[in-house]
């Protein structure tokens, strides 16, 4: 990976290959993926389906957020909170997807979910 100018944090470590990006400050990190097919989430894909990704991800105890044209997973692993994206194209592909470890804002109301 190479170095590249930070995209989420400001002034912390960024680095990119091939369309994904990763980006931490102390604890705290971020990935993205804008369209490396190598690159893979829970062996999940560029191009794979959405209902399938979803299937996989709640089988591996993410709770899906069924949030309007996208998917939105979340999950609690070691006491630490984890939110996964995935943007779609028009066939319901997967054509995108983000990563973090530090959700927050309107998200947060989420994690209430998981104990449902």
């Amino acid at each position: 990976m190479e170095s590249t100018t930070s995209w989420q944090f400001g002034t912390s470590d960024s680095y990119v290959s091939n369309n994904f990006y990763l980006e931490w400050d102390k604890d705290i990190y971020s990935m993205r993926n804008d369209g490396n097919p190598s690159v893979k989430v829970y062996g999940i894909s560029i191009g794979d389906g959405l209902e399938q990704a979803g299937k996989t991800l709640t089988a591996n105890g993410w709770k899906d957020c069924e949030t309007e044209g996208g998917g939105l997973f979340i999950t609690i692993i070691g006491g630490n909170k984890y939110c996964l994206e995935f943007g779609i194209d028009g066939n319901g592909n997967v054509s995108n997807w983000y990563l973090n470890n530090w959700p927050e804002g309107d998200i947060i109301d989420y994690y209430d979910l998981l104990e449902q």
